[in-house]
């Protein structure tokens, strides 16, 4: 019954069992009855409940049972006791539980105490003594093949270590609980199967019964019922499949159809920025390179020219690394765009004078981003820098990056001179930067926070 979420009809049969127990009077079947019903209200969360029926089968059980016997309903009261908050009373009781587990030598009851104390540790803020409950309980199930006990001590010692903050052995704990969720889960289906197969023989025996006292009037009748069936299901089964193959048709079409279209604004995005920054860096180094083949001016003035050239010849192989960087799929991951957010950040704001603050949040390094988008974020954020290296006047500049559900949010804040005496707002750099952003469905604000400007940048994940 519980294997098919029929909780109500389950607590009838183990109540009527109840009632039959304590007519006899058996007083092991008074505590199993008990037991069941805390079981029950276990799994329903009622913890209250839970406790009260395993108090209950604890007082029949001890009329039959040793000291080893009432074990399991033992912890199972303490377990319901620290449920409802009594951490003190589930305290004074579990390291004596954990030393009559140990004498009982019976590891998946060890375990059970060990996480009723790592669980009781951890409620009362003392994670180290919880760490170690949990470590030695998850050692036990593993070498004992306890897979239930094996997937709470790791879902124990997953929350043990978020509360400490360590996240890597966090994110391994979780692993292992997916694991071992994994093949519980297929155990309790098979159980679900197993009772749905018992319950449908049951159904089918019904049904028998049924038929051999009607099967000469009804025969023939369920005889054609089942050949119309048959036919309606092969007539619907052919129209969903003409109308499945249709809509996926149609649905690859349109992704098709989406994709040539985001391919062929991203051509024209790169050869616009190629055009607009190369294009300019190499046509200013020609001319001067035309004049200087003249020979008409003087040392000092050509070797100016020369360092001109060097200068945009540097900007324009800057300007190649990042077109090539931005549409190459080897960076789409969130690491590699903080990396080259920094690096250019240490390359133009030292020769400037402003000093860096950069903090990422650290759920991006997880996340991949689209190459759209990381191209928008990456030029709004160098055209950004530019404007505080020539506007603002600033000494520092804090750059912050954190994930706003399926939106990046980019901020950079300066403590210059603001938006009324740099005239920023009108420029063609900020124009740009909403244009990039609008392109990607994102948008940007300008704040004028005296001292500084805050810029905010929000992007789409997807």
């Amino acid at each position: 019954m519980t294997a098919l979420g029929q909780y109500k009809a389950a607590r009838q049969h183990l109540e009527q069992a109840l009632l039959l127990a304590q007519l006899l009077p058996d007083a092991v079947g008074v505590g199993h009855a008990y037991s069941g019903l805390g079981d029950l209200s276990r799994q329903q969360q009622r913890w209250a409940q839970a406790r009260y029926y395993y108090k209950q089968a604890a007082a029949s059980y001890c009329k039959v049972y040793n000291a080893a016997g009432m074990l399991p309903t033992e912890l199972s009261l303490i377990e319901m006791t620290e449920r409802e908050g009594y951490h003190d009373l589930a305290f004074a009781a579990a390291p004596g539980l954990l030393v009559r587990a140990r004498q009982a030598n019976s590891p998946w009851q060890e375990v059970r105490a060990r996480l009723l104390l790592a669980s009781i540790f951890l409620a009362i803020g003392q994670p180290d003594s919880a760490l170690h409950y949990g470590t030695s309980g998850l050692a036990i199930a593993q070498r004992n093949g306890l897979r239930q006990e094996t997937y709470d001590a790791a879902k124990a010692l997953a929350k043990i270590s978020v509360q400490q903050g360590r996240w890597q052995q966090a994110y391994h704990y979780q692993y292992l609980v997916g694991a071992y969720a994994d093949s519980l889960t297929g155990e309790a289906a098979r159980r679900r199967v197993a009772a749905l197969e018992l319950t449908y023989a049951r159904s089918q025996q019904q049904s028998q019964i049924r038929l051999l006292t009607q099967r000469t009037r009804l025969q023939a009748q369920q005889q054609e019922l089942d050949r119309l069936r048959y036919h309606q299901q092969v007539a619907a089964l052919t129209i969903l499949g003409m109308l499945l193959l249709l809509l996926g048709g149609y649905l690859l079409w349109r992704y098709r159809r989406r994709e040539q279209l985001r391919l062929a604004a991203l051509r024209t995005r790169i050869a616009a920025d190629l055009h607009d920054e190369v294009g300019s860096m190499l046509t200013q180094i020609s001319m001067q390179s035309n004049l200087l083949r003249e020979g008409r001016y003087a040392p000092a003035q050509q070797q100016a020219y020369l360092d001109q050239m060097s200068e945009a010849s540097l900007r324009a192989a800057r300007q190649m690394s990042d077109a090539v960087w931005s549409i190459d799929a080897r960076y789409d991951s969130a690491a590699s765009l903080l990396d080259r957010l920094r690096d250019h950040a240490h390359q133009v704001l030292p020769a400037a004078g402003v000093e860096l603050d950069f903090w990422a949040d650290p759920a991006l390094t997880a996340s991949n981003i689209p190459l759209a988008t990381r191209q928008a974020l990456y030029f709004i954020y160098k055209e950004a820098l530019h404007n505080v290296v020539k506007h603002a006047r600033a000494q520092q500049v804090r750059v912050r990056l954190r994930l706003l559900g399926r939106q990046l949010e980019l901020t950079v804040h300066d403590d210059g001179q603001g938006l009324g005496d740099t005239g920023c707002d009108a420029g063609q750099g900020l124009r740009n930067m909403r244009m990039r952003a609008l392109s990607v469905g994102g948008s940007i604000t300008l704040a004028n926070t005296k001292p500084g400007i805050r810029l905010v940048a929000r992007l789409p994940l997807g």
